[in-house]
C-alpha cells in the first residue's frame, strides 16, 4: 500500500504535482548531490531530471549549466537567498534557495524554487515597443488633423 500523506495525497500524487509545476524544484542533500529536481529542468539546462539526479552540483556548476551557484553560499550562511542565474540555454532564472536544518542546527536540504524571467523579459520589451508604437500613431493622427482642419 502505497504511503499516504495527510489529506489523502499518496507519495505518486505528490510526484505528480511537483513534476507538474511550471517552476523548477530543485533539491540537494547535505553533501551537494541532487535528490531531486522536476520536469522544468528540460526546459532549463536541457537535461532530464534523470540527467541531473544524483550529480553534484558543483560539477554542474563547473560544468556550465547555470551560473553563478546559490548552494554554496546557502551552506555557508545556513539562511535563505535569492538571486539570478544564467543557465547554459540562455535562460535567465530568480533563483530563491532555502535551507532545510535538522535538530542539530545542521543544513539537510537545500530547496530551491526557479522561475524563469525570460519569458518576462521579453514581454516587458513587446509592451515598450507597443508603447512607442502607439505614441508614434498617436502624433501622426494629430499631425493629419491639424492638416485636415487647415483646409477648411
Amino acid at each position: 500500500m502505497p504511503d499516504v500523506i495527510p489529506g489523502n495525497l499518496s507519495r505518486d500524487d505528490l510526484q505528480q504535482i511537483l513534476d507538474n509545476s511550471f517552476d523548477e524544484i530543485f533539491v540537494v542533500n547535505s553533501k551537494g548531490i541532487v535528490v531531486y529536481v522536476n520536469d522544468a529542468c528540460e526546459r532549463h539546462y536541457g537535461l532530464k531530471p534523470s540527467g541531473i539526479i544524483g550529480k553534484s552540483i558543483y560539477s554542474l556548476s563547473e560544468e556550465g549549466y547555470y551560473a553563478p551557484a546559490i548552494t554554496p553560499v546557502v551552506f555557508a550562511e545556513k539562511k535563505r537567498m535569492t538571486l539570478e542565474q544564467q543557465t547554459n540555454l540562455g535562460k535567465k532564472l530568480v533563483v530563491t534557495a532555502t535551507p532545510v536544518i535538522d535538530d542539530e542546527d545542521q543544513i539537510h536540504f537545500v530547496v530551491m524554487n526557479s522561475r524563469d524571467m525570460s519569458q518576462i523579459e521579453e514581454l516587458k520589451l513587446d509592451l515598450e515597443k507597443t508603447k512607442q508604437l502607439a505614441e508614434q500613431y498617436r502624433h501622426e493622427v494629430q499631425k493629419l488633423r491639424l492638416q485636415e482642419t487647415s483646409f477648411f
